[in-house]
């Protein structure tokens, strides 16, 4: 990527890593590198077409140093008719270079993102990639792993590595190319679904959606056209799976941000805005509500893109935020098109498990990610990525279906979530990206179940009972609460200190003081605001990042008091009352719903 070199990074020797064969592939070749410091003569890995492999010894780096810290992986790459010429899905089809770190006993600790490093496809000459990865304080080996999953071959050499913190973190205007503006991985042969995956720059225009106008070679088609963008359509949206989910749903929000800011090449205006909603309009299957390609032609995955991408207008209703807004995702229509055939077509292919005589949702299995009318056939219950997808398509379009619809839907998230919590999160916090796979391998899609379903919500509910409590007050003034004879329902107890002058009504978390467990023995049972603080604590642990303290999961857990009372299994608890405020309770299920809350009363202790 541009603004990023590995002229500062120690070499590692290509032999010291693989041990294979000089015939293949897969094979090790002398090659030599033509760079811009001048050419250098290495030994690459060549692979043929579906070919993969794994280091025979981890990268030499002292563990003590990497602990704990981001690394950086540069490899020089070129490939010779990588991909494949018409793909269905092109997300996949780019040669692979990939960090893999395990524990001591060989166990997966962490797995780069498969969009991190080369992200090019066909044929393209030598070209410096990186992949970074956070390196957690337990792992014992850092392991390169190799791949070129389509089709052609591709060659891999030039490996050297470095810390990615501090002056050489890099922020992403400084990878801005230019001339033509790209942040892709391969600034002149990376197509134009690969130009906005890693965010938006705003340094220089963004030439690139000019095409092959602008000097770049792997986009086709000039898009600030109307004649190209429909081009475009027509030859790789409505074709690749991947030109909508990573390129087509990016279009509205840049529109917007690269106008605002003047980074728009000439030609995208009103008309150009128009002309785009139009097309987007013409895909979608009208009984399904679902968009998609010719040969995927109804697919929740691109729904998802282009519903969160395009038609993001309005933000999920929540019981305790105002409404909220995004200015940039529209195309110039506030609604979702067909938002009740959008969630009875999610609805029907989630995934149920045996329960007692009968079965109960689950979550969303990856049979669902484009559709299904059997997901229960396979063993897999839930893939937290397609679970992710739904759940934010039927909080996106809820508020725009009637009111039994929109109880379904509560109902269908909230088993979800409880299915994903019982069966794809470890004792430890960390999570699984499935509920049958072996290991944990990224942070990924876990923060868009719990923030987009309404698990984090204050929500008060009339018909849960409320809470029997008994006070003493002590000579200090703080009080000792017991909770009493909690009903089925209830599975903690919230106290909330409440300023005098200030309704009950209006208390929030951020107001807790103390929370009592009828047992906190798992995440199903413990205080919701509990288990995200701990699984963005494992995270960080984990994978070098817990929570975006700006999205809704972070800002909750981040208005935790740094002094909340915790305890389980019905102990008392003893809690300060501030100056000024008094105490109340309310009996709250594992999913948050509340009872209103009531008055703490306190007996003074002889």
């Amino acid at each position: 990527m541009h603004g990023i070199t590995d002229v500062l990074a120690a070499s590692i020797d290509t032999g010291a890593l693989f041990d294979l064969p000089r015939t293949g592939p897969p094979s090790l070749e002398p090659v030599r590198i033509p760079a811009p410091s001048g050419d250098f003569p290495a030994t690459a890995v060549v692979l043929g077409a579906r070919q993969r492999v794994l280091a025979d010894r981890p990268l030499p780096v002292d563990r003590d140093v990497v602990g704990g810290r981001r690394i950086r992986l540069f490899v020089w790459v070129r490939g010779l008719d990588t991909g494949r010429r018409t793909s269905a899905n092109s997300y996949g089809d780019h040669p692979v270079v990939a960090l893999v770190v395990r524990d001591a006993e060989g166990r997966q600790l962490a797995r780069s993102s498969p969009m991190d490093g080369p992200t090019t496809t066909g044929t393209f000459p030598w070209h410096c990639y990186h992949v970074e990865l956070f390196v957690p304080r337990d792992g014992a080996a850092v392991l390169v792993e190799l791949g070129n999953p389509a089709g052609g071959r591709a060659w891999f050499a030039g490996f050297s590595w470095e810390i990615a913190e501090g002056d050489r973190s890099v922020p992403l205007d400084a990878r801005q190319d230019p001339l033509t503006g790209s942040v892709a991985s391969n600034v002149h042969y990376d197509d134009l679904n690969r130009q906005f995956f890693r965010g938006t720059p705003g340094r220089h225009r963004w030439s690139f959606l000019r095409g092959p106008r602008a000097g770049v070679i792997g986009i086709r088609h000039d898009i600030t056209t109307p004649e190209g963008l429909r081009a475009w359509f027509d030859d790789q949206v409505r074709t690749d799976a991947d030109h909508v989910n990573h390129g087509l749903m990016y279009l509205a929000s840049r529109y917007h941000i690269g106008r605002t800011r003047g980074l728009l090449p000439p030609g995208m205006d009103d008309d150009w805005l128009a002309a785009l909603r139009e097309l987007v309009l013409g895909l979608q299957d009208p009984a399904t509500g679902y968009w998609g390609t010719r040969s995927r032609p109804v697919s929740m995955a691109m729904t998802f893109h282009l519903v969160e991408g395009l038609f993001a207008w309005h933000g999920p209703r929540r019981a305790d935020r105002p409404e909220a807004i995004n200015p940039t995702r529209h195309l110039g229509i506030t609604g979702i098109p067909l938002a009740e055939r959008i969630a009875r077509t999610t609805l029907a292919m989630q995934a149920t498990v045996s329960a007692g005589d009968g079965r109960r949702p689950a979550g969303w299995p990856r049979s669902a990610y484009d559709f299904t009318r059997t997901p229960d056939a396979g063993r897999e219950r839930a893939s937290l990525v397609t679970t992710g997808n739904a759940i934010e398509l039927l909080r996106r379009v809820e508020r725009f279906v009637a009111p039994d619809l929109q109880r379904e839907i509560y109902r269908a998230i909230r088993a979800a979530v409880r299915y994903v919590l019982e069966c794809c999160v470890d004792a430890d916090g960390v999570w699984r990206q499935s509920d049958t796979a072996r290991e944990p391998t990224s942070a990924g899609y876990m923060e868009r179940i719990l923030g987009m379903s309404h698990y984090l919500e204050r929500k008060v509910d009339d018909s849960i009972e409320a809470p029997q409590v008994a006070a003493e007050r002590e000579g200090d003034g703080a009080l000792v609460i017991r909770w009493r004879d909690p009903a089925a329902t209830h599975d903690l107890l919230r106290i909330y200190a409440v300023a005098d002058g200030r309704h009950a009504d209006r208390l929030d978390h951020a107001d807790l003081v103390g929370i009592v467990h009828r047992t906190g023995s798992h995440f199903i049972g413990r205080d919701p605001l509990l288990v995200a603080q701990a699984m963005g604590r494992a995270a960080a642990a984990r994978w070098g990042r817990g929570w975006n303290r700006d999205s809704y999961v972070g800002g909750k857990v981040d208005a935790l008091p740094a002094d909340l009372v915790v305890v389980d299994r019905l102990a008392p608890i003893r809690v300060g009352v501030p100056r000024g405020h008094r105490l109340y309770a309310a009996a709250a299920t594992w999913y948050g719903e509340e009872s209103s809350p009531i008055a703490i009363s306190a007996a003074e202790r002889p």
